[in-house]
C-alpha cells in the first residue's frame, strides 16, 4: 500500500487509501460493522468546499465518534465514542501516512505519553479507561503495566489534577463536576 506524505492528506487518493486499509484492518480483526463504510467521507467533500485541512481535520474529529475529541453535547462525551474504530483507525494509520510509523498501541502510548506531560487527566481518563481495553481485547496492547507509562499512569497521581481546563479546551465549554476516581 502506498504511504502518502503530510502534503497529500488532504487528497481524495489519500482518503480513499486510508478508507480501503480501514475496511481491510476491521476486518483482519474480526470488528467490521456496516457503518464503517461511511469511515471519513465526509473529509474529502468538506476539503472540496472548505480547502483547508487544519479545519476539516478539526471539524472532523470533533463530530466523529471515532475520535476521543468527539462532542455529541454530553457531559460526558467520551462515552458515546466508538473505541473499536478508534483502534483500527489507528492501527491503519501506519499503512497509509507516511509520517505515522506507529501502530495502534504505539499511537496509544505516544498520546498517554503527551497527555501525562500536558497533565491532563480528561485524555488520560479516557485513553487508559476505554481505549486501552478495547486495544488489549483486539491484541494490540501487551504488558501495559509493566511499560514505564503504565507504571506512571496506573500509580493514580493524575487523578489529583484538575480535569475543568483540559475538559473546557477540548469540548469548548464548562466542565461539570468531573470525578475521574472510578
Amino acid at each position: 500500500m502506498k504511504l502518502y506524505p503530510k502534503s497529500e492528506k488532504s487528497t481524495f487518493a489519500y482518503w480513499f487509501a486510508h478508507w480501503r486499509a480501514f475496511q481491510k484492518v476491521a476486518f483482519q480483526h474480526h470488528v467490521w460493522m456496516p457503518q464503517y463504510l461511511l469511515h471519513d467521507i465526509e473529509k474529502p467533500f468538506l476539503m472540496w468546499a472548505w480547502k483547508d485541512y487544519p479545519r476539516v481535520r478539526e471539524f472532523h474529529r470533533k463530530h466523529n465518534n471515532h475520535h476521543y475529541q468527539y462532542d455529541n453535547g454530553e457531559i460526558a462525551p467520551w462515552l458515546s465514542c466508538d473505541y473499536v474504530a478508534m483502534a483500527v483507525d489507528w492501527e491503519c494509520s501506519h499503512l497509509t501516512k507516511e509520517d505515522k510509523k506507529l501502530d495502534a498501541y504505539g499511537e496509544f502510548c505516544r498520546k498517554l505519553e503527551d497527555a501525562y506531560e500536558e497533565k491532563n487527566p480528561v485524555k488520560i481518563h479516557i485513553l487508559v479507561n476505554h481505549l486501552l481495553p478495547v486495544l488489549e481485547w483486539m491484541g494490540f496492547a501487551v504488558d501495559f503495566e509493566n511499560t514505564e507509562i503504565g507504571k506512571k499512569v496506573m500509580s493514580g497521581e493524575w487523578t489529583n489534577w484538575d480535569a475543568a481546563p483540559f475538559y473546557e479546551k477540548m469540548y469548548g465549554r464548562k466542565a461539570p463536576e468531573l470525578n475521574f476516581k472510578e
